[in-house]
């Protein structure tokens, strides 16, 4: 299920914030298939204008869909000689976790490789530590719901949504997903042991 984008009413929170002069916000596919909101920020305070704070104060404002994967703050819009914005200068927002985040700790073994590889293919973003949040590096519900369903197709394994976003990490996942896959194996030992009584049961 979509949900209807609109970037004006975003642009419309974010000027609400004291160290925001001026802003735009865009829908950017700069990789195949990977649509982010990006919002362009620009104000004299730039350590106002982090990511992290931004992102906090929209979750307050609007629905979590419409908090952007991506703040760029600048020190001012790129214009064309007309006065107008040239969209065409606005820099291109680049895939890295946030400098604010917990230290880096890399994938420690082959599950929790694939999971990485995962998240950087929805996010966008290079270089993920399995104690990464999920939503802090631009993730929302919509790319919530394709990476449960990338799990399910690549383990063979459902994991529910809303463990996910208690625990939005790699290393929570991962758990969760080793959790969910022994449950599927009692599951199967069970309707065997079941069987077998049934045919037992037929016998006598």
């Amino acid at each position: 299920r979509g949900f209807r984008i609109e970037p004006g009413e975003v642009e419309a929170a974010l000027l609400l914030h004291p160290a925001v002069r001026e802003t735009v916000v865009l829908v950017r596919e700069d990789s195949p298939g990977l649509k982010r909101l990006v919002a362009y920020v620009a104000g004299e305070d730039t350590q106002a204008l982090s990511p992290e704070a931004l992102r906090a104060f929209l979750k307050d404002r609007l629905p979590e869909h419409l908090v952007p994967a991506v703040f760029v703050p600048l020190a001012s819009l790129p214009l064309t000689s007309s006065g107008k914005l040239d969209r065409a200068a606005l820099p291109l927002p680049e895939g890295v976790r946030p400098d604010s985040g917990p230290e880096f700790t890399p994938p420690r073994n082959e599950l929790e490789q694939s999971l990485a590889a995962i998240w950087t293919e929805l996010l966008g973003v290079e270089r993920i530590g399995i104690h990464d949040n999920f939503f802090e590096l631009g993730g929302h519900s919509l790319l919530a719901t394709q990476l449960i369903s990338r799990v399910r197709v690549s383990f063979d394994t459902d994991v529910d949504l809303g463990r996910l976003f208690e625990k939005p990490t790699i290393a929570s996942l991962a758990v969760l997903l080793m959790e969910a896959q022994a449950a599927q194996v009692d599951d199967a030992e069970l309707e065997q042991l079941m069987a077998g009584l049934d045919l037992d049961g037929d016998a006598t």
